[in-house]
């Protein structure tokens, strides 16, 4: 059986129940015995091996009418069970009842990693369930219940869902671009609109001021600079022999692919190569006027949440992430596990990264995000993102950040679906969740209102 503290995280800590015909007969080992509770989800699933314990025996002597007569040879052959280990976590139970709390009565998720590690602070998937609805004799009928929900209270989405990312990409851009050096820090790229439609009043930005305002013309002719090099004559090998570089910096960022974080179920992503347009396009040619809109996040781009707060992560360490992470230890005097404990680095020169902060810094003090993400007391340097989402419904609205600028102590993603700008909901969460676990509680009570009113306008 399992006991919960309080209502709160749901997902991550999964659910246990009677192990099915199907995993018994797939059970090579022989653990387990029908009536046997095993992980479902969760960290219940992926740490089953280590919370199950063993299995102790007794022996009994019974005569033939089937009176016991006590134990068998005095207990020599008996074994105590060994309970499962205790599992320690990084997460900030204050701030992920917090998170749940903001996200009331919203779809999205809620990513919060300390950068200086990887632990995850925060894991808020919206909606959610009160576990204790999956625990004793009422399992069936509220698992029933709310597996039949239809808002999907049971789908993970910090690492399930997967999202375009919207603007918050122009940051991964613009690293590859100066990778490249196809542009600089200096580059001025007119915001031409009769190219692709950007907002706001900026005509002529260099990189930072290009990100603060999120300009679509910019990033739209800083790609064409890295796919288009004229390498060859040929503008389709051109942009093949482009995009193929292009996939190498921005997968190293660890989008594309699975990070590793110790939960089941994670998914990819998608980062558009060459072999998937050429399966999209049935071999026919295909170039640079044909996949642009991935400049700006949109089109084939794919995301999961965690990825963009482990993204968040990695410009706040100027240039590597550890492995995101709930569980630090397991056992009392456990030490972290190997595997979390090693730095990723990118193809990107560290350098550049300082062009990133100085940028999103610039994005929430005088950019899109300035009004709901700017906090009094630490810099926050975070980015907006739009998504396009299917009409009649509303764009999905993408925050990322970490602060403080100098020694972060937290990186951030928020997803809130058919919430409209990046600006309103997900900033005004992120920058919430960020004074929350910095100070401990908010002095801008009227943005918290606003976050729980859920009228995004």
């Amino acid at each position: 059986t399992r006991a919960y503290q309080s209502p709160t995280l749901a997902n991550a800590l999964g659910y246990v129940s009677e192990i099915s015909k199907e995993s018994l007969a797939r059970d090579a080992s022989g653990i387990y015995k029908q009536g046997d509770y095993v992980g479902q989800s969760g960290i219940e699933a992926y740490y089953e091996e280590q919370l199950r314990g063993k299995r102790g025996v007794r022996f009994k002597l019974r005569n033939v009418k089937g009176i016991e007569k006590g134990s068998f040879k005095n207990g020599e052959y008996d074994t105590l069970s060994t309970p499962g280990a205790n599992l320690y976590t990084g997460i900030d139970i204050d701030l992920q009842q917090y998170g749940e709390f903001l996200m009331k009565g919203k779809a999205g998720s809620v990513v919060a990693i300390e950068p200086a590690t990887g632990e995850i602070l925060s894991i808020v998937s919206g909606p959610s369930y009160d576990p204790t609805l999956l625990t004793g004799r009422n399992y069936s009928s509220n698992f029933k219940l709310i597996s039949n929900d239809s808002l999907k209270p049971l789908f993970n989405r910090p690492l399930m869902a997967q999202y375009r990312p919207g603007s918050i990409f122009k940051i991964a851009q613009a690293m590859t671009a100066l990778q490249e050096k196809v542009i600089t820090p200096d580059t001025r790229i007119r915001c031409d609109r009769s190219i692709i439609n950007c907002h706001g009043a900026h005509t002529n930005e260099d990189l930072r001021g290009a990100i603060a305002n999120s300009c679509n013309p910019y990033f739209h002719n800083v790609l064409r600079r890295m796919l288009n090099k004229g390498i060859v004559n040929d503008p389709y090998e051109d942009t093949r022999i482009g995009l193929e570089e292009w996939d190498k910096h921005i997968m190293s960022f660890g989008f594309g692919s699975r990070l590793g974080v110790d939960l089941p179920n994670e998914k990819d992503g998608l980062i558009p190569t060459p072999a998937y347009y050429d399966r999209a396009y049935r071999n026919k040619p295909w170039k640079f006027s044909n996949i642009y809109s991935i400049a700006i996040g949109e089109g084939e781009n794919l995301v999961v949440p965690i990825q963009m707060a482990n993204f968040a992560a990695t410009i706040a360490n100027r240039g590597y992430y550890y492995t995101p992470h709930l569980i630090k230890a397991i056992g009392e005097n456990g030490k972290p596990l190997p595997q979390y404990t090693e730095r990723h680095y990118t193809s990107i020169d560290s350098s550049y990264f300082m062009i990133a902060v100085d940028a999103m810094q610039k994005v929430v003090e005088e950019g899109t995000g300035q009004y709901r993400a700017r906090l009094a007391d630490v810099i926050v340097c975070g980015k907006t993102g739009t998504v396009q989402n299917a009409p009649p419904l509303f764009d999905h609205s993408v925050f990322i950040a970490f602060a403080p600028r100098d020694n972060p102590k937290i990186a951030v993603s928020v997803y809130v679906e058919d919430a409209g700008q990046g600006a309103r909901a997900a900033a005004s969460i992120a920058s919430l969740m960020i004074e929350k676990y910095l100070f401990g509680e908010t002095k801008r009570p009227h943005i918290e209102q606003y976050v729980l009113n859920n009228k995004f306008e």
